[in-house]
Parts: structure tokens; C-alpha cells; sequence
């Protein structure tokens, strides 16, 4: 077990955690500014409204995203809504195309949130192949990896949501399957501004799933020698409410056992040990109703 001592105690060693990981996730551009937002397309589904949005990351780098939320005027909470890996992706999550399981943006949009669901760079306008467009994000920027890219975008989707005027009180939480489970997880670690986080089957340990592919941290990660664990990086989340899915797949009894209660006494440190769990619906790598029915009411509770 993990002994984390004091509050005041923890939060110097979370500064020397956060500074590891963020050299892990390397350099990207010098400052973050989203640039150029516009709507391309709007329409009314149901008692929401659906828009297809645009904006720039950086110069030369274009995401798009759908912007979902309900039609009565008023304010309400942010979710940033990130997809798994398909290639119906945003479509998906919008409920345009694809699983039906799986369009979150849509259904928390009709549960009173407003929902962001920007496209993952693997899938970007300009490169539609994933080997390519890490080839380009390593051209451009070469220390950089794939999942400092993804933590960025996901940080430029909550600057987006953020300046919106029907955001309430900058309650934003972060949601995904599987890839965008993956992406959740960072996003919530890194951004203060996201206050609770629900990710999906996305194998929390480094030996769980492919983190050490090129398109996350790379062939190192979880090697001899790599300087730090996905330990540290949920407790970099602590205090804030964290539902972790299983389907005894990427995540099952184990996800529970060596990270979920090995991080549950830093929530005893703040009093919160309500706001960490792991669910499991044992139907493998899926999304179905009983996980949604679980993610849905647990963003509801804390937000």
C-alpha cells in the first residue's frame, strides 16, 4: 500500500510527480491558444441542438469537433466527450452514425450537459492515416509523443468549452471508451479545470493495454527503467470523483486491486473515499447499458 502521509506532504511530492510525467509526455508547441473557432453546420435533434465546429490547436493543426447541447437557453455543465477507436469516431459520439452505445456527446447533451466531442489527430482532415499522422506529429514535433499531442487537444476542447456562455459555473468533467478513456484519464490528471472523470476499459496499468504504442508513450513505457507508473498518474487526480469501467478485458479484478485500492487511501487523506470506484460489467470490451446507466448518474452526482 501506498503511504502518502500529510496533505501538505502529498502535495510536494504530486509537484514532483506532475514534472516526471509531463517530460514523459514531452515538448509540444510553446503556448496554448485555440484560434479560429467557427461553426460549419447546425441542426436541432430533439430538444438539442447539434453543431459541427472547427478550430486550430496550433498554427497548421485543424480539429474538429461536435458541440452538443440542450435547446432551452440556460447554463449548464461541460463534458468533454472523447471517442474510442473507430472510424466513425465524432460521428458516433454525436449520434450520427456508428454504435449506438457508444454516443455519449448525444445522450449526456439530452441528460441537461453541454458536450464537446473533438476528433482524435489519428483521424485528422489531413492525414487519414494513423502511421502517417504520428509521422507528422514526430516531424513537427519530435519529442513530443502521441499522448502529449491527445492531452493537449483535450485541453484545447476544454478552452473551447470554457468560453462558451452557456457553461455553468466551469463544472466540466471528462468521458471515454477505450482510446478516449485513455485520453479522459490525462485530461483529468493534468487539467485542473476538469472536475471528474469517467474512463472506460482503457487497461489502467502500462502492462494492460498499448500504452507503449507509437500513437500514446511509445515503445518505453512500462520497460525497465521508465521513470514512473499509471499509479501516480491517478493520484495526480485525487480528490476528484474518478469511475473507472472494466468488462474483464483491458480492466477487470486486477485494475481494482493494484491501482484503484492502491490509490484509495490518498482519498481517505482528503476524506473522499466515496469519489473513487471501479465498476465492473463483465460483458469485455464494450460500452453497454448498464455501464452507461452507471457513468451517466455518476457524472449527475458530481456535477
Amino acid at each position: 500500500m501506498w503511504d502518502f502521509g500529510t496533505i501538505e506532504e502529498w502535495k510536494q511530492e504530486k509537484r514532483r510527480i506532475a514534472t516526471t510525467w509531463l517530460k514523459i509526455l514531452g515538448k509540444g508547441p510553446e503556448q496554448r491558444e485555440v484560434t479560429g473557432l467557427k461553426t460549419l453546420s447546425s441542426e436541432e435533434i430533439g430538444d438539442c441542438v447539434r453543431d459541427k465546429i472547427q478550430y486550430d490547436v496550433y498554427p497548421g493543426c485543424t480539429v474538429e469537433a461536435y458541440l452538443i447541447r440542450p435547446a432551452l437557453p440556460g447554463q449548464y455543465p461541460g463534458l468533454v466527450c472523447l471517442h474510442q477507436t473507430s472510424d466513425e469516431n465524432i460521428e458516433e459520439t454525436a449520434g450520427i452514425s456508428g454504435s449506438p452505445d457508444l454516443d455519449i456527446g448525444l445522450r449526456l447533451a439530452q441528460r441537461g450537459f453541454v458536450t464537446i466531442s473533438p476528433r482524435c489527430f489519428l483521424w485528422s482532415p489531413e492525414e487519414q492515416i494513423w502511421a502517417r499522422a504520428v509521422a507528422r506529429l514526430k516531424q513537427d514535433f519530435p519529442a513530443w509523443t502521441g499522448m502529449g499531442k491527445m492531452l493537449w487537444d483535450a485541453q484545447c476542447a476544454v478552452d473551447v468549452i470554457c468560453s462558451l456562455p452557456y457553461l455553468k459555473d466551469t463544472l466540466i468533467g471528462a468521458i471515454g471508451h477505450s482510446l478516449g478513456g485513455k485520453e479522459a484519464f490525462y485530461l483529468t490528471a493534468f487539467d485542473p479545470r476538469v472536475k471528474v472523470a469517467v474512463c472506460s476499459e482503457i487497461g489502467i496499468g502500462l502492462d494492460m493495454s498499448n500504452w507503449n504504442a507509437e500513437h500514446y508513450l511509445g515503445a518505453a513505457a512500462g520497460k525497465q527503467g521508465f521513470p514512473s507508473s499509471h499509479h501516480e498518474v491517478l493520484a495526480l487526480i485525487a480528490p476528484k470523483p474518478f469511475l473507472l469501467i472494466g468488462g474483464d478485458n483491458a480492466d477487470g479484478k486486477l485494475s481494482d486491486e493494484l491501482y484503484i485500492r492502491q490509490v484509495k487511501p490518498l482519498y481517505q487523506l482528503y476524506d473522499a473515499e466515496s469519489k473513487i470506484r471501479f465498476f465492473n460489467h463483465h460483458q469485455q470490451h464494450t460500452f453497454p447499458k448498464v455501464a452507461q446507466d452507471t457513468a451517466y448518474a455518476w457524472m449527475e452526482e458530481w456535477l
